[in-house]
């Protein structure tokens, strides 16, 4: 299991999000992780759809490399992602 520390739910922010679930992509690249659940609790005030999508722009974000030159070019994807947001009800 990784727990994905977000900070404070004030002032939380699409962009915030994202940037957050880029940051778990890095590390799920670096261990060559290609399959993971997600489980996130509904945030209040906040569209369950964008959420959901800037948690998908998030993980896609790491998988563009700048590799165009380079003779060893990185494959690695993830193949399978389950997003469970939890509603506090």
């Amino acid at each position: 299991r990784v727990y994905l520390g977000l900070g404070s739910f004030e002032g939380m922010t699409y962009n915030r999000l994202r940037d957050a679930l880029a940051s778990l992509a890095h590390f799920l690249c670096q261990r060559k992780i290609d399959s993971i659940n997600l489980k996130f609790e509904k945030f209040e005030g906040m569209c369950t759809r964008r959420t959901t999508l800037a948690y998908v722009e998030g993980l896609r974000s790491c998988e563009y490399k700048f590799d165009k030159y380079l003779q060893e070019k990185h494959t690695w994807s993830l193949k399978k992602v389950n997003i469970n947001v939890e509603d506090d009800k």
